[in-house]
């Protein structure tokens, strides 16, 4: 091989390996992103009475695993918690979230496949180019 062909295969694998390093972080981001709202659902939590070092709050069910009552009494997270309680851990929050972390999902998921690809077809065409050659 020239070194010519060394360079140019050398920047393209290196741009290639950028781009899968580039998908990784923002699939980081998103499972991070994830793991918050999860925190956000499952675990509960205390309210604050607003003062600076007293945890005496109000002590709060998850979202997700609160007590509904008997099949018969279909009671929301709202009627069983409070109004604080539900507003304090809004599903509207945890949606937008999740909403946040869409982009960073599908540009990481193309920039990670991208890259590998990259990477994969740049072994094939050097493992051809030295077999050619033998």
């Amino acid at each position: 091989m020239t070194s010519l062909v060394r360079v140019y295969d050398k920047d393209f694998r290196e741009r290639a390996s950028r781009k899968q390093s580039l998908g990784v972080y923002l699939l980081m981001a998103t499972g991070a992103i994830w793991i918050w709202v999860a925190y956000l659902l499952l675990v509960p939590f205390t309210l604050g009475d607003g003062t600076r070092g007293h945890s005496n709050g109000r002590e709060c069910a998850s979202r997700v695993f609160y007590d509904a009552g008997d099949s018969g009494d279909k009671r929301t997270y709202a009627d069983r918690e409070g109004e604080r309680c539900a507003a304090e851990r809004d599903l509207a929050d945890s949606l937008a979230w999740l909403l946040i972390s869409l982009p960073f999902a599908t540009i990481g998921l193309f920039h990670y496949t991208a890259g590998t690809l990259r990477l994969q077809m740049a072994q094939h065409a050097s493992e051809t180019t030295r077999l050619a050659a033998s």
